[in-house]
């Protein structure tokens, strides 16, 4: 089974944010560390930067996103709009042990070196691969999601 994990969108934030009397459970106001505001809920995370950018992360869903936008609205009052899709990461299981030395032989471009890395790291089209022993794959670099669904039909 094959599933997405992470989606990254990037966002204008209307009024730029990060300032430091904002406060509501879950948001962590910048410091001299980190340039950013972080506010974590169940279903993802902004950052949100004084420029007036702010990331969305750890959607699995676009109604995960859709639930992260109306809590910084809800509970910040910063509105964010032109909210693109930036990147996508999924995982996957082939369901059985592989051979990585002999799959660095077979996959193009493939990079094994067990000393630095236990998996066998290769690319489908700019997509990012990562094969382990056991069968495990994950995938990174997605732009959208017909291109997730195409690398699933290669590798399938």
């Amino acid at each position: 089974m094959y599933r997405i994990t992470n989606r990254v969108y990037c966002a204008d934030a209307y009024p730029p944010a990060c300032q430091e009397d904002l406060r509501c459970d879950g948001y962590r106001p910048p410091t001299e560390r980190f340039c950013a505001g972080i506010l974590r809920t169940k279903v993802g995370t902004v950052l949100i930067y004084h420029t007036g950018r702010a990331v969305i992360n750890k959607c699995r869903t676009k109604k995960d996103m859709r639930k992260t936008v109306v809590l910084c609205a809800t509970e910040l009052g910063i509105l964010l709009h032109n909210i693109k899709l930036v990147h996508i990461a999924g995982c996957g299981d082939l369901h059985t042990r592989v051979d990585l030395n002999k799959m660095s032989t077979i996959v193009p471009r493939g990079l094994y070196e067990a000393d630095l890395h236990p998996g066998l790291h290769f690319y489908i089209g700019n997509v990012s691969v990562y094969m382990y022993h056991n069968g495990k794959l994950m995938f990174a670099g997605y732009r959208s999601i017909c291109q997730f669904k195409y690398t699933i039909h290669f590798i399938d």
